[in-house]
């Protein structure tokens, strides 16, 4: 069975502001790609050993 997953309805963001850039997932940053600008999303994960995401080496924005 499929279920249909639909974006767009993120929320309870704060308000954009000048100079100011806010890191959320990407689910959250591509919901809003048309609508924010500020938003940016970790890139380039850091693992440890197990698999585990520690860190990243960059912050992107998506488009």
């Amino acid at each position: 069975m499929w279920e249909l997953v639909e974006y767009g309805h993120a929320h309870d963001l704060p308000p954009a502001r000048d100079g100011l850039r806010y890191i959320v997932s990407l689910v959250v940053a591509l919901a809003l790609t048309d609508r924010r600008g500020d938003l940016l999303v970790p890139y380039r994960e850091v693992r440890d050993a197990s698999g585990t995401v520690i860190g990243c080496r960059q912050f992107t924005q998506p488009v």
